[in-house]
């Protein structure tokens, strides 16, 4: 897989991976990688088939969204929460 430099709103994967991180389940007190893992094992996004390489798959994910500004790390957690800016664009 490689590194997209840019995300695509249109993109049937980056939608279901925003509503993922949308999702009111994680409003108050943000996400972790498992957490984010786990819900789109359940949907069609194109995770990878080896189990030891899907936490570094959303790590990759989560450092994308963060150089866009749609997420920010919650401070001395591993959790992450979206930002206002990213409110706007995801949604």
């Amino acid at each position: 897989m490689t590194l997209k430099a840019f995300i695509n709103p249109l993109s049937r994967n980056e939608r279901m991976l925003f509503e993922v991180l949308l999702a009111g389940e994680h409003a108050l007190h943000g996400f972790t990688n498992r957490d984010v893992r786990q819900t789109l094992g359940r949907t069609s996004y194109p995770l990878a088939a080896n189990e030891d390489r899907q936490p570094s798959q959303v790590t990759r994910l989560f450092r994308r969204l963060h150089a866009h500004g749609l997420i920010a790390k919650i401070p001395r957690s591993r959790r992450w929460r979206v930002s206002l800016a990213g409110r706007r664009t995801m949604s």
